[in-house]
């Protein structure tokens, strides 16, 4: 079982792009380019002063969620590929 302070810092490193990306919504922003200058600064400042297991938790996660979001990606890709009317049909 994690320690509190691994959790709450995986909690910071997860729900803080998550929390910049609606407050920039929130005032009409780009969403995305809050999201990027929230990692840049996670990246110079968060990461490291986090502790390894938060590290290594963080990371397997981050990873997961590329991977589940890349795969979906490409499985929109592949139905949309068939749902298309092709005109050489």
């Amino acid at each position: 079982m994690l320690k509190q302070e691994v959790m709450t810092e995986i909690t910071m490193m997860l729900l803080g792009p998550w929390v910049s990306y609606l407050i920039a919504e929130g005032l009409g922003l780009s969403g995305i380019v809050a999201i990027l200058t929230n990692g840049v600064a996670l990246s110079y400042y968060a990461k490291p002063n986090i502790s390894e297991a938060a590290k290594k938790v963080c990371s397997m996660g981050y990873e997961t969620i590329a991977y589940s979001a890349e795969t979906i990606v490409f499985l929109f890709l592949g139905i949309g590929l068939f749902a298309i009317e092709h005109p050489f049909r």
